[in-house]
């Protein structure tokens, strides 16, 4: 199933929404870098920030330098001052 992202930049309130295909394979990089799949450019941002997979029925988040990935499976996270929701589309 498709996925996209909702970002929100708090700094400004505005919001933009982009189709990011399925995360299964290959995962979804976001980061400041630009070869990553989804660039947000603050420098509050790490180069390679987190990485989005999906295990079983879950989506996963796991940023980097955490020893774990957190379960979001639709909940909003914040990276920086952006907040981001990813949700599935049809």
């Amino acid at each position: 199933m498709p996925v996209a992202v909702h970002v929100t930049d708090a700094r400004t309130l505005v919001g933009h929404s982009f189709v990011i295909g399925d995360y299964r394979t290959p995962p979804v990089t976001i980061g400041r870098d630009p070869d990553c799949s989804l660039v947000l450019d603050d420098d509050e941002v790490l180069p390679q920030h987190a990485v989005l997979t999906a295990a079983s029925n879950h989506r996963m988040v796991h940023f980097t330098g955490q020893p774990t990935r957190v379960r979001h499976d639709g909940h909003p996270f914040r990276i920086g001052p952006f907040t981001l929701h990813v949700f599935g589309v049809d």
